[in-house]
């Protein structure tokens, strides 16, 4: 079983992060999977690691990324009315924080289509979507553009995903 690659999961008990546990689970990966509700994963006991914490809980954090091949995160904000300043942001930086210290260089960041990386080419309906997303939810919006600055300055071998509205 050495060959197996282990992938810690954040964001995990929302709609994307289950697909992923069931898509990584298929194609046999084994997975660190980290909540702060372990019920919402109770399908999941037995068949992935689940690691109980909240994202300022530094020492569960890296447990769950300890050993990992790649960390895989599915947060972002969880309604448009949010409070904190930045808690996505936030989180990640004690994620890859925990990276660094573990040898992790791989992340994935599920993103929305509400943040475009500034490299990227212009497209009319993202820019859009971004442009409502800013005015509707400017906080989720802050926490999200952030989030991808961080991770675009990390230095880890990392990739932001950006579904698109259909």
């Amino acid at each position: 079983m050495a060959g197996i690659k282990t992938i810690a999961l954040f964001g995990a008990t929302g709609p994307t992060g289950r697909h992923i546990i069931e898509e990584a689970l298929t194609r046999g990966y084994n997975l660190s999977v980290y909540t702060r509700d372990p019920k919402k994963l109770a399908s999941f006991a037995g068949r992935v690691e689940i690691v109980v914490g909240d994202l300022q809980d530094r020492s569960a954090i890296a447990k769950c990324v300890q050993g990992a091949h790649a960390v895989i995160s599915a947060l972002g904000p969880n309604s448009l009315k949010v409070q904190d300043d930045k808690p996505v942001m936030h989180g990640l930086t004690n994620i890859i924080v925990a990276m660094k210290r573990a040898g992790v260089r791989r992340l994935v960041q599920i993103s929305t289509a509400a943040y475009r990386d500034p490299k990227d080419s212009f497209a009319f309906t993202p820019h859009a979507f971004a442009l409502l997303f800013k005015v509707i939810a400017r906080k989720g919006y802050e926490d999200i553009k952030a989030t991808g600055e961080l991770i675009a300055n990390s230095n880890l071998d990392w990739t932001l995903v950006f579904p698109t509205p259909n």
